[in-house]
C-alpha cells in the first residue's frame, strides 16, 4: 500500500454500478452521502479511490452491505458513516 504524504488529500468517486460518476470529492463523508442516497434508492454503488480501490454500498433490509475486494484502509470508516446515518 502506497503511504500518504502529508498534506496528500485522498480523491474518491462514487457511480451507480461502477457507470455513470454521481461525485467526486476529497471528502469521504461526502461521498458516502452519495452512495447511501443511491443505495436507498436499490442501486448497488461504487465508491473509488485514486488508486482504484472499490468498497460496493447495497442496502439490505434495514441495514447497509459495504463489502470490499481491496479491502482499502477507509473500508472501515464507510460502515462508521453509514451506521451513524443510516
Amino acid at each position: 500500500m502506497a503511504a500518504r504524504r502529508r498534506g496528500e488529500n485522498r480523491r474518491f468517486r462514487v457511480s451507480v454500478a461502477g457507470g455513470f460518476v454521481i461525485a467526486r470529492s476529497t471528502s469521504l463523508p461526502f461521498v458516502v452521502a452519495h452512495a447511501r442516497a443511491l443505495a436507498l434508492r436499490g442501486y448497488c454503488a461504487f465508491i473509488a479511490d485514486q488508486l482504484g480501490r472499490i468498497v460496493e454500498v447495497r442496502r439490505a433490509a434495514e441495514a447497509f452491505s459495504v463489502t470490499s475486494t481491496d479491502n482499502p484502509d477507509w473500508l472501515a470508516s464507510c460502515r462508521v458513516l453509514l451506521a451513524e446515518h443510516g
